[in-house]
């Protein structure tokens, strides 16, 4: 099964090097800001009552800086799912994770989503009681019952979590874990 999911969020919220944990295990301090898109891929095997699931995921690595809002909805295009990220050292990132979903929502209305609280190696600047209080008033409800995951892409913590559990939530969307035979 091929599936495509972005990245959304914030500049320096940690995507590329989230992408670069989970494709590559690597992580480079240094910040390097996106421009455009990068496209990388991995396979993600998931466990179902069926047997081994094979998902091939294109993460596409999308530009983080409100200034490129108007080219967003063409990345957006026939994506499966969506990681949207923030810096859990940065409320700012928090908070403007409403203007992402809105501008998804506009193109690919209902999505399975996964949230990402990113740095989890850093001072955390609100808890995971706030994400989920803010999360709930974000949307249209959709995305109250999201999955949120803590991750460190430095440490590599919980990194393949957020994006084997949106693999997971792509493949129930598609018909792919259907009951034991």
């Amino acid at each position: 099964m091929m599936a495509k999911l972005i990245l959304l969020g914030d500049g320096a919220v940690g995507k590329t090097s989230l992408i670069s944990r989970y494709v590559f295990s690597m992580f480079d301090p240094h910040y390097v800001e996106t421009l455009g898109t990068n496209v990388t891929a991995r396979v993600e095997k998931l466990d179902t009552p069926q047997g081994p699931l094979e998902v091939r995921l294109q993460i596409w690595d999308i530009i983080g800086q409100e200034r490129f809002d108007s080219i967003y909805t063409a990345y957006y295009q026939e994506a499966d799912g969506v990681l949207l990220v923030c810096d859990g050292s940065r409320s700012d990132t928090l908070d403007s994770l409403s203007g992402w979903i809105r501008s998804a929502e506009e193109v690919l209305g209902q999505f399975p989503a996964v949230f990402v609280v990113n740095k989890n190696d850093l001072t955390p600047a609100f808890t995971m009681e706030e994400v989920r209080q803010k999360l709930r008033g974000m949307s249209s409800g959709a995305f109250g019952e999201s999955p949120i995951v803590s991750t460190s892409a430095k440490t590599g913590d919980k990194v393949a979590e957020a994006f084997g559990s949106l693999a997971r939530s792509i493949a129930s969307r598609k018909g792919q874990l259907g009951p034991k035979k």
